[in-house]
């Protein structure tokens, strides 16, 4: 009894089971091809990202480090003979960079307390005691941050009353 069925059974497994059709070998080779055609693609696109990330991060870095350098340093009036002051020479600016690839452009503007309009003019530059900072960030022919704070002097700015 135990033999005939299991004559039976291997009778019906065997009988249908020929072979794999054509279409079913290109079908998985379709499907194998597309699964692989799309894993470049997700690796570049995250390698990608991961760059401009770290790239950011890196000019984040150097902004911070500006601006703390330039608020903690003395502060340099503008006026008509230096209408733009500097806080850092382009030496110090290539020092503070990682490497050749990175540019760093920094600009003291005079600026009015009241209005915050920048108090350049044809008579030359008034520096009512504050100035905006700004810190470009380039990083292979692409700028990166461009960030504005701002400087202000304490002295004249908050001067006890007599």
């Amino acid at each position: 009894m135990l033999k005939r069925i299991a004559r039976i059974h291997r009778r019906a497994l065997f009988r249908s089971a020929k072979g794999v059709n054509l279409v079913e070998v290109i079908i998985a080779v379709a499907l194998l091809a597309l699964i692989t055609a799309s894993v470049p693609t997700a690796l570049i696109a995250i390698t990608n990202n991961h760059y401009r990330w770290n790239e950011q991060r890196v000019a984040e870095n150097l902004t911070r480090n500006l601006v703390e350098y330039i608020k903690v340093h003395e502060y340099i009036d503008g006026n008509s003979t230096n209408p733009l002051p500097e806080y850092l020479t382009s030496a110090q600016l290539l020092g503070l960079r990682p490497n050749g690839s990175w540019v760093i452009e920094v600009t003291a503007q005079p600026i009015d307390s009241e209005t915050r309009a920048n108090l350049t003019g044809a008579g030359g530059v008034w520096d009512d005691g504050i100035q905006e900072i700004t810190i470009k960030t380039q990083h292979v022919d692409r700028w990166v941050l461009e960030t504005h704070n701002y400087k202000i002097d304490r002295v004249e700015i908050w001067q006890p009353e007599e």
